[in-house]
C-alpha cells in the first residue's frame, strides 16, 4: 500500500513537471514502454526491456522504481541523453 502511495505521488511529481513545460518541448519529446528491466539510484538511469537507458527527473523517489514494472515514458533527447519529462506506471 505505502509503495503504491509512494508511486501516485512519483506520478504526480512527473505530471506536475510535465504540465508546466513548453509546447515547444512536449512536441519535441518521444515515448516508449517497455518493462524496467534495471535501476542504479546512484546515477538515476533505468534501462528497459528494449535494452535503452533514461535518466529519471531529480525530484523523483527512486526507491519507489523498481525492475519489472511496466512502464510509458515521454523522454527528450538531450545530448545523447534520454531525459524522462513523464511516467506512467502500469503496475508494480
Amino acid at each position: 500500500m505505502m509503495k503504491m502511495l509512494i508511486c501516485s505521488i512519483c506520478i504526480l511529481t512527473l505530471m506536475s513537471i510535465s504540465a508546466n513545460a513548453t509546447s515547444d518541448t512536449l512536441a519535441d519529446s518521444d515515448t516508449t514502454e517497455g518493462i524496467i528491466r534495471k535501476v542504479d539510484r546512484n546515477t538515476l538511469t533505468i534501462v528497459l526491456s528494449g535494452g535503452k537507458t533514461y535518466v529519471l527527473p531529480g525530484e523523483i523517489d527512486a526507491e519507489a522504481i523498481s525492475e519489472g514494472m511496466e512502464v510509458v515514458l515521454a523522454y527528450e533527447d538531450e545530448g545523447g541523453l534520454n531525459r524522462i519529462t513523464d511516467m506512467v506506471i502500469y503496475n508494480d
